[in-house]
């Protein structure tokens, strides 16, 4: 194995010397910042072997064998192959920055518009390949509001909204999702409203929350207040002979127990509601506060069961919405209502795309100003192919 060392006033001269006078089959065993620059060791001549078994070490166990003196001086190599591989993975990751920081200055030199739109979308907490997609349909015109009002109305026709109005509709609805979201909440929003409309004789609730303390007692309450009736169940077969015995209701409205997409008895919630007899609309409820991570798995676990729409909950408690517009575009899942606040019935509407994106565009005012040119450049710089040495 040939070992050289080689310094230069960054990453990219440094590379550009090894290849120059190793070759492109050069490895990179070490890089430090000295004064001045950095440092990096590469070697040439390695054994392809030797490098094959390290990197395969971690993926399955290799088999026994008997001691021989072969295997004794591999066994030594071990601490110094993973150190080597630790040293090529840090090194990847700082040329990955610093691609990633070329690619957003180069950006900004050439296409100063798009990478002014780029910098406001990212500032709408929108996932990047979401704000790559509307640049991207946005016009070449000169002028950045023109373009910012064609990207925004690109945004408000990809969110996708429920197209049915169980106001108006009724029907046997289930309201489902994660422990406080505001589905029993929810559901007196939408009691109060359809009774409203069409009396209280026309609607009625159902719970299968057998597993919280005060969670029927909640339920109970709202439905004195509205004078409808609740009724308890816990299994399927209860379910059916109480959807049976409301036929003469317009809107039956079940509320389910909250449970984490990572609740081993989330699939006997499914079975519950998935099973034979009525049809039941199932809505899932989200929480507009709830971390963009989480939303899309909750989204990914819950749409096991068929649903028909999404309730957007705790508007006014979000710092921001881009984590659940990502999510819902993403997933393709229509919006049905949003609430942004506890009072019944008054905080609940139908969801409406361009109300969402204005309320989306208001909270992020304040995100825009202070986003840094490294995030930038990490959430937009990724697309540089790696470099290979």
């Amino acid at each position: 194995m040939k070992i050289r060392r080689f310094t230069a006033p960054d990453v990219r001269q440094a590379i550009r010397q090894v290849r120059e006078a190793m070759g492109a089959d050069a490895v990179i065993l070490s890089n430090r910042s000295v004064g001045g620059g950095i440092e990096i060791v590469a070697a040439t001549d390695y054994e392809d072997t030797v490098l094959e078994q390290a990197s395969c070490q971690e993926a399955e166990p290799l088999p026994e064998r008997r001691p021989s003196s072969n295997a004794s001086r591999d066994e030594s190599q071990k601490p110094i192959l993973l150190e080597m591989r630790q040293e090529v993975k840090n090194l990847r990751n700082l040329v990955e920055v610093q691609l990633s920081d070329l690619a957003w200055g180069e950006l900004g030199r050439r296409h100063p518009l798009k990478a002014q739109l780029l910098r406001r979308l990212i500032g709408l907490d929108l996932v990047p390949e979401l704000c790559r997609q509307l640049a991207a349909q946005a016009s070449n015109s000169n002028d950045p509001h023109q373009i910012w009002q064609q990207a925004l109305q690109v945004l408000t026709d990809l969110i996708p909204i429920a197209d049915d109005d169980t106001l108006t509709a009724g029907g046997i609805v289930a309201l489902i999702g994660p422990t406080g979201v505001g589905k029993t909440t929810s559901v007196a929003k939408i009691a109060a409203r359809f009774a409203l409309r069409h009396g209280i004789h026309s609607v009625a609730l159902v719970t299968t929350d057998c597993f919280r303390i005060g969670a029927q007692e909640q339920l109970h309450t709202y439905g004195r207040i509205l004078g409808v009736p609740v009724k308890v169940v816990q299994d399927r077969q209860a379910l059916e002979k109480i959807l049976d015995g409301l036929l003469d209701r317009q809107l039956v409205l079940i509320d389910t127990a909250g449970m984490s997409q990572r609740d081993m008895h989330l699939t006997k919630q499914f079975a519950m509601l998935a099973g034979g007899g009525p049809k039941i609309r199932n809505y899932l409820v989200l929480s507009a506060a709830t971390q963009s991570s989480a939303l899309d798995e909750v989204v990914q676990q819950f749409n096991r069961v068929e649903l028909s729409g999404c309730i957007l909950t705790k508007i006014d408690e979000a710092a921001s919405l881009g984590g659940i517009v990502s999510t819902v575009i993403r997933r393709q899942l229509p919006l049905a209502y949003i609430s942004d606040g506890q009072r019944v019935p008054e905080d609940f509407g139908a969801a409406r795309a361009q109300h969402l994106v204005h309320l989306l565009t208001e909270y992020a005012c304040e995100r825009e100003k202070g986003l840094a040119d490294e995030a930038l450049a990490q959430a937009f710089g990724r697309a540089i192919n790696y470099a290979h040495v």
